[in-house]
């Protein structure tokens, strides 16, 4: 019985450890300032040539169907 014990013990400490770190990661990677708008920009701007890009694709089907 003990032994499952100190497994439990090892799998928290290491739980808290990767939790510790994911928490260092966000941290440094939201304290870059700008970046994170610019990046939401980018991804906008994707997002949005994609859509224009499908209905353009769909409307080419639709017309060539015709």
């Amino acid at each position: 019985m003990s032994s499952y014990g100190e497994k439990r013990d090892r799998d928290d400490e290491r739980t808290r450890g990767d939790l510790k770190a994911m928490q260092d990661g966000f941290q440094n990677s939201s304290s870059s300032g700008r970046s994170g708008s610019v990046s939401k920009k980018k991804n906008t701007l994707m997002c949005v040539s994609f859509l224009v890009i499908l209905i353009a694709a769909i409307l080419i089907v639709v017309l060539i169907s015709l």
